[in-house]
């Protein structure tokens, strides 16, 4: 019964879709309650994409599960436009912590990484993000999450001022790197068969180039029987790292790695590093146990030579290491950091 459904739900959409000339492609899509939840993806004629949108039939708020469960449903993929990987879909019947979210929800994470990169995030204290990375009027809301990442939290919103809690947005972010955009929304709010759009506050900056969304709507369809959350109005966003530099305009012989310094440092250091020709490159930093713990550079570097700078504030004093990684070239070396 329910393959017959989600054949004539997709058939439906489809179809609406030709007439208005956009190109909708699915996703993933897969049981919840009596219902389905399904993600698509509207591209416009450029390849780009106009719409993401994850949407629960109507009959998925009958036989809920009792317990907290999570989905993870993959975007439909095309052209070169793809920040946005996954969706990672978890039903909270008992809500959860803070004391302000409660209510029985949905938390809808907009994954901007892969389901193995979110699977291998572990918890703890995270990197310090740099001002501009932060959207406007954003506060850390917990330490890292295991397979989530550290939630961030619109400090203006209703909830966290004594009011009831209906929907908010959450931006994730893991050392450094933005990884979600999150609307969370009651099961009670959306009950009220909704038809809200509402803004997405922006950071000054991004690390990564890529188009974002700058608005996300919560509907009923009431034709189609089904809850839509939908990102849009997205803008291109050329990716601005902070933390590192290009110190000289020579093009150095060879991919080089230089010892940090200060060592010992408390808590800034600086690791300088050449790179001979256009290259993809990773930076990154790991503790005593090989667990990577902040990537400072991840991404396409012209020729020359950089400095990129960590800050241990949020680590202990002990023995770290840091890594250089390209396509033809890998190298370690170890720092001390004494608080």
């Amino acid at each position: 019964m329910k393959f017959l459904t989600v054949l004539l739900t997709l058939v439906m959409l489809t179809s609406i879709n030709f007439l208005n000339a956009q190109q909708r492609l699915y996703g993933d899509t897969t049981d919840l309650g009596d219902g389905i939840v399904y993600t698509w993806v509207d591209y416009n004629n450029q390849g780009t994409r106009d719409l993401i949108g994850v949407s629960m039939t109507q009959d998925a708020f009958n036989n809920l599960p009792t317990t907290a469960n999570a989905l993870n449903l993959l975007l439909p993929v095309s052209g070169t436009d793809t920040l946005f990987n996954h969706i990672f879909f978890n039903w909270n019947p008992m809500g959860h912590t803070p004391g302000y979210w409660t209510a029985p929800h949905f938390d809808i994470h907009f994954m901007m990484v892969s389901i193995a990169e979110r699977q291998a995030v572990i918890g703890g204290p995270d990197s310090i993000i740099p001002a501009p990375y932060i959207p406007q009027d954003y506060i850390v809301s917990s330490p890292v999450v295991p397979q989530m990442g550290a939630h961030w939290v619109d400090s203006t919103s209703p909830e966290l001022h004594g009011q009831t809690f209906t929907h908010t947005l959450i931006y994730g972010f893991y050392r450094t790197k933005m990884f979600f955009v999150e609307p969370m929304i009651t099961l009670a709010y959306l009950q009220t068969n909704p038809n809200v759009t509402l803004t997405i506050k922006q950071p000054a900056q991004y690390m990564r180039t890529g188009y974002y969304p700058t608005l996300y709507t919560i509907s009923y369809d009431a034709s189609g029987q089904k809850y839509d959350i939908v990102l849009k109005d997205f803008i291109f966003r050329t990716g601005t790292p902070i933390g590192i530099q290009n110190i000289s305009a020579n093009i150095p012989g060879k991919f080089t790695i230089y010892q940090n310094y200060p060592n010992p440092f408390n808590p800034n250091t600086n690791i300088k590093f050449d790179i001979p020709e256009k290259s993809f490159v990773k930076l990154a930093i790991f503790n005593s146990l090989g667990q990577e713990i902040a990537s400072l550079v991840n991404e396409e570097l012209n020729a020359g030579t950089y400095n990129a700078d960590w800050n241990a504030s949020n680590y202990p004093s002990g023995v770290y290491f840091y890594k250089l990684t390209t396509g033809s070239f890998t190298e370690t070396k170890k720092m001390i950091l004494l608080k």
